[in-house]
């Protein structure tokens, strides 16, 4: 059987787990575009570093733990998928409105650029939670 590379999902567990850091020495690590969209969601920094830590260990699991169940596998990816998927509709607002979330203007075609990294994660993790759900 052929996978896709599960590399996006170490990635994203990396991206996670170093933005935790961030937010726990620093709260203006909040002000990323990316982690302003989840203050958004969760409301509050330690809400925050809660879902970084409790997605990033969860996902890190679904891929070491054997699991019998695909489901649960997929169930155990889908914290870092939400987070991801935040963080892209947090690009995409940064986008349309023509700055960032911290209000620094900025052409759209530049914070396009800057901020299509968000849209891909969310994308190609979309297909590794596929493919991971099928190694059960």
């Amino acid at each position: 059987m052929t996978h896709r590379p599960l590399w996006i999902i170490y990635y994203a567990s990396a991206i996670h787990a170093l933005w935790l850091v961030a937010v726990i020495l620093d709260s203006s690590a909040l002000n990323a575009t990316g982690l302003a969209a989840l203050l958004n969601a969760f409301g509050s920094r330690p809400a925050v570093a809660v879902a970084l830590a409790v997605s990033t260990s969860l996902a890190l699991t679904g891929l070491y733990r054997p699991c019998e169940n695909r489901f649960a596998r997929i169930a155990m990816l889908m914290p870092q998928q939400f987070l991801l998927v935040l963080s892209a509709g947090g690009a995409a607002q940064a986008i349309f409105s023509g700055h960032f979330a911290d209000g620094v203007l900025r052409p759209v075609a530049f914070i396009f650029a800057d901020q299509l990294h968000y849209v891909l994660k969310a994308a190609f993790h979309t297909g590794a939670i596929y493919d991971a759900g099928g190694r059960a």
